[in-house]
């Protein structure tokens, strides 16, 4: 039986039917984090870790140049529902996580275990995230109608993973991003929380439903340094 496997290691003569390859051009994906070379130490006591620790921060921004950068913002598109957003967020520092760095903790042996085991995980039957995931989308068409009766050249895309472009291990997914001739480029970020679905944000908050966010006379603002850390959250976003 014959097949390619059959075929010689090279060509001594010309034939018409045979095609000469010249080059290929194939197009690499940039690595994740983990699969960049680094030297691994048992304990952080470890002789050497301090300095391969170092060598590890300086080589990971070195890794990611402008080109790579866009490409694993545009391979991760869909978030959650694609695969090379996960493989893109182990080890990474996410918006989302921000807050527990800040925090007063000593022990971070659980952030570290979350960070490093990020895995496409099935919370479709959880009503909160149904919640969230079906009224997030509704949301979003809302804001986009009513601002495209008063922002001039209006843009909304739901972007990949963001990647900040010096420490780049710092990485960010908003809901969404919008840009107009009016006010610039601006992050979207949606919240809908299961507990509220009955009320208006206004009674929310009046009703301590809602802590993370305060009225200010007639404006809603983040309060910062709340224990969910969307206020971190979107002043990271905002740096990506």
């Amino acid at each position: 039986m014959k097949g390619p496997w059959s075929m010689p290691d090279t060509v001594t003569e010309f034939y018409p039917c045979i095609c000469y390859a010249e080059s290929i051009d194939v197009e690499t994906s940039p690595p994740s984090l983990t699969e960049i070379p680094h030297q691994q130490f048992r304990s952080i006591d470890d002789d050497g870790y301090q300095e391969g620790l170092n060598t590890y921060i300086n080589l990971i921004m070195k890794t990611y140049n402008p080109t790579d950068i866009s490409k694993i913002e545009t391979l991760t598109r869909g978030q959650s529902a694609n695969e090379e957003w996960f493989r893109h967020r182990i080890g990474t520092i996410t918006a989302s996580k921000v807050v527990r760095l800040l925090s007063k903790k000593k022990n971070q042996y659980k952030f570290l275990m979350d960070i490093m085991k990020y895995k496409p995980i099935d919370l479709s039957r959880v009503k909160p995230i149904q919640w969230g995931l079906k009224h997030e989308i509704t949301a979003l068409k809302q804001m986009t109608k009513l601002y495209e009766l008063i922002y001039t050249n209006l843009q909304i895309i739901q972007p990949g993973l963001l990647v900040d472009r010096t420490y780049t291990y710092l990485r960010a997914s908003p809901d969404a991003i919008m840009t107009c001739d009016c006010h610039g480029t601006t992050v979207i970020e949606i919240k809908c929380p299961y507990s509220c679905r009955y009320l208006t944000p206004t009674v929310a908050i009046c009703q301590k439903k809602i802590t993370y966010v305060g009225m200010e006379k007639e404006n809603m603002v983040l309060v910062k340094g709340h224990q969910y850390g969307y206020y971190a959250q979107i002043q990271t976003q905002l740096r990506l």
